[in-house]
């Protein structure tokens, strides 16, 4: 299903939107990353908080961090000692069906690290050296491209100072090259995902989403996959409008390269990157 078909059915009135995202996988030692999260009205996130808020205390969590979730030799709490792939994918299955039942959208994108790494130079500069960036860029547009003229998004991102600078550069280039950009995006903010559940989520989504793009293109198994599955296995009272999920590898890596030369009508031997179109006027 298309962001057009899942939305064909929704109002002109305006509608304000809370994206929350958060990445998985770490360039330099990983073979894919992900940048993933939930968006929903504000009014949704707070019967989600609630159900996710039962789910951590049942779990006898503060919060959930998916690092240390998804290794199953060790017990999730003292609350619960229980380890090994089926307890785990049991114990966490609440907070994925909370997902899929109070919120609008889930995005999943995944990049292959090992084909971003086979890119040109030329091209590696262009896409900022890290597809962290890439992520981050082709995942708002797709938000951006979900919303009708009226609505507005507030996107909320995990607070990281490696990434924080360097994404906020990227939103006002958004916001400068592309009108729906500009009439759209009302707020960028970095917050603590201890304290925002929805942050946790997007950890949830992001981490699930890279295991089974690492299974689909290098084969490395997904003891997680029956998770990753169930977010997009709606049920009748489900919110869930729309589930998007791409993996890019070199082939969409060198379109967007292409775009970005496009942008700013530079010729091949003049290298300009995400960030440096995201610093100029």
């Amino acid at each position: 299903m298309t962001w057009a078909e899942s939305f064909a059915g929704k109002n002109d009135l305006l509608m304000l939107f809370c994206g929350f995202f958060d990445e998985s996988g770490k360039f330099a030692d990983q073979s894919i990353v992900s940048f993933c999260g939930v968006a929903g009205e504000p009014k949704e996130f707070e019967p989600f908080t609630e159900e996710w808020q039962r789910a951590l205390y049942r779990n006898g969590l503060k919060y959930l961090h998916m690092k240390g979730a998804l290794n199953p030799s060790r017990p999730l709490s003292e609350k619960n000692p229980s380890i090994g792939i089926e307890s785990r994918v049991r114990d966490l299955m609440p907070f994925v069906q909370c997902i899929r039942k109070h919120v609008k959208l889930v995005i999943c994108f995944a990049v292959d690290v090992t084909a971003f790494r086979e890119l040109s130079g030329e091209t590696q500069r262009i896409l900022n050296n890290d597809p962290h960036y890439t992520a981050f860029v082709k995942v708002v547009a797709e938000v951006l491209h979900a919303l009708q003229a009226a609505d507005k998004v507030n996107v909320v991102c995990d607070d990281e100072e490696r990434t924080a600078r360097p994404m906020y550069k990227l939103y006002r280039m958004l916001q400068k090259h592309y009108t729906d950009a500009r009439e759209k995006l009302v707020c960028l903010s970095f917050a603590d995902d201890r304290v925002f559940d929805a942050l946790q989520a997007a950890d949830l989504v992001a981490s699930l989403t890279r295991l089974e793009a690492d299974n689909r293109i290098h084969g490395k198994g997904n003891d997680y996959k029956d998770l990753f599955m169930a977010l997009n296995t709606r049920e009748k009272d489900d919110k869930l409008w729309a589930f998007l999920h791409s993996v890019w590898g070199a082939e969409e890596l060198e379109r967007t390269a292409q775009d970005i030369r496009r942008i700013k009508n530079k010729t091949p031997e003049k290298t300009i990157s995400l960030l440096d179109l995201a610093e100029t006027e």
